[in-house]
């Protein structure tokens, strides 16, 4: 179900455009002056943390769980619209008591003018063959996929090509968010052949000097942006399946993948 034209837009008329993580505040700041209001689900978390109680069978998680529930059922009954990334979200925002009439999917995607292939001399190549991950830390499945790269994928990797390096762009305040959510005493960088970045505002020439990019989730919600921009740019794109699921490991992009991309995916 997409959004019908003029949906909420008509002429003269507010509207209040809630992100996932502002709710609240736009919620009390515009639904009291009479504004209309729509909730933007750039995933639904509850989704997020429900796969993470069925890793993890602990009071804790499933106590985690259930807030953040009963927290978006509150919110979804509470907006004038609901905007969902794909017709799954759209499907378990109303089963979870979002109004079918007033929930649509908005799907996301990327400016394809603006990530594009890079031409061949265009940038210079990285010095050794990179695997590339782009996740911010403030988000937990991102550190939940850069661990599994360091304990699982780079060993495999290596084994083909040995000099291959990984660099990972974790976003703003990564250390901070790091010693919040990763296991006490983990360390992010232990292997030299690591380069961590924080935010980065143009990940273009990154992604053109990639020789795969890799998203390995095991769990997640919503849909994965770096996956769409990797591949508009061009780049062999590896994701791992996630828990639960029956999917294995998939080439995203056709193509030669040479020993590095072969030891990701």
């Amino acid at each position: 179900m997409l959004l019908p034209q003029g949906y909420l837009l008509q002429p003269g008329r507010r509207v209040a455009f809630c992100h996932h993580r502002d709710r609240v505040c736009l919620h009390q700041n515009h639904c009291a002056r009479d504004v209309p209001a729509v909730l933007v689900e750039h995933d639904l978390t509850f989704n997020l943390y429900c796969r993470l109680a069925q890793t993890d069978p602990s009071d804790a998680a499933r106590g985690e769980y259930l807030r953040w529930l009963d927290f978006e059922r509150h919110w979804l009954a509470a907006y004038d619209a609901v905007w969902t990334m794909s017709e799954e979200e759209r499907g378990g925002a109303i089963r979870e008591g979002s109004d079918p009439e007033r929930t649509l999917v908005v799907p996301n995607g990327v400016d394809v003018r603006r990530f594009v292939p890079g031409e061949e001399g265009e940038l210079a190549p990285a010095a050794f063959p990179e695997v590339f991950y782009v996740g911010s830390f403030r988000h937990l499945p991102n550190i939940l996929g850069f661990q599994r790269l360091c304990r699982e994928v780079m060993p495999r990797v290596w084994q083909r090509v040995p000099n291959a390096r990984l660099r990972v762009v974790a976003g703003p305040r990564h250390e901070y968010f790091w010693s919040t959510l990763a296991k006490k005493g983990e360390s992010m960088d232990s292997d030299p052949r690591f380069e961590i970045q924080g935010y980065v505002e143009d990940l273009r020439p990154l992604y053109a000097r990639a020789t795969v990019v890799v998203a390995p989730l095991e769990v997640s919600a919503g849909t994965n942006v770096k996956v769409l921009e990797a591949m508009a740019c061009g780049d062999h794109a590896g994701r791992v399946r996630r828990a639960g699921s029956q999917r294995r490991r998939r080439r995203l992009h056709p193509g030669g993948l040479g020993a590095v991309r072969g030891g990701c995916v």
